[in-house]
């Protein structure tokens, strides 16, 4: 979680739906203005944000529609799906909640999903995305459960067993993958306005902290010519792709 949330809310608190609530009277009171100009907004029951720059333009989560309804249906013949050995029941932290098109899809595939989301305000969108898209499908959006929590912290003092851990880290900006998707172009702008490291997620203490919980496998996506962080231990195998690939550390040790 940041803490520095400079971004302006402009809502009735009485006006939102009971959900969304906590999510965000977490949030600093709203204000006309912020110093990034970055707003969060509730309008035609759908959770906001919207960019200082046109260009960038607004986001909203929407799961269960789209390309993530897309993979949704198909999710077992998904390389994620694979490369975390998702099962029926099978039990899953997406330490890198973001957008939320991941953890849908694990949980499509019929994972229990905990999503961890360290920033307050994205993690506000994931709710809100949630809650709209187990109007439709309850049976996926109940399987997922959020929490906005710095994976780094919370994953080395993991009890519960999980047949993996999945990790998507934030490309650094000079990247065209993270470049191209203007959702995550605008996400990335949000960051650094917050004063959040501009060279993407902290992929190497992620996966410390991936390795050090009780999951069978740790999974890492990266970009199919990324290295790995400096000391990161080789994978015992990857799944790859075109242009992505993912990582995959498994664990003998550990009891389900």
């Amino acid at each position: 979680m940041t803490g520095n949330v400079s971004v302006a809310l402009q809502f009735d608190p009485h006006t939102l739906p009971v959900a969304l609530r906590p999510w965000l009277e977490a949030l600093p009171s709203s204000a006309e203005q912020s110093a990034t100009g970055f707003v969060l907004r509730f309008l035609d029951d759908r959770l906001q944000l919207l960019a200082p720059d046109p260009v960038l333009g607004e986001l909203e989560i929407d799961l269960g529609r789209g390309q993530a309804g897309y993979r949704g249906a198909r999710a077992r013949n998904e390389r994620l799906v694979r490369a975390c050995g998702v099962r029926e029941g099978s039990v899953i932290v997406d330490a890198t909640g973001g957008l939320g098109t991941d953890a849908w899809l694990l949980a499509s595939a019929g994972a229990r999903v905990t999503v961890l989301e360290r920033h307050p305000v994205v993690a506000a969108l994931l709710a809100d995305g949630l809650r709209r898209a187990g109007v439709g499908r309850p049976e996926i959006a109940g399987r997922i459960d959020l929490t906005c929590v710095d994976s780094r912290v919370a994953l080395p003092r993991w009890q519960q067993p999980l047949t993996a851990i999945y990790m998507d880290p934030m490309y650094p900006p000079r990247r065209k993958s993270a470049l191209g998707d203007r959702r995550l172009r605008l996400l990335a702008a949000l960051f650094a306005a917050e004063g959040i490291a501009e060279s993407g997620d902290d992929v190497g203490g992620l996966l410390a902290a991936a390795r050090a919980a009780p999951a069978l496998r740790a999974v890492l996506k990266r970009p199919q010519r990324e290295p790995l962080p400096a000391g990161a231990p080789t994978p015992d195998y990857s799944l790859e792709g075109r242009s992505t690939r993912f990582d995959v550390w498994r664990r003998a040790d550990i009891v389900m």
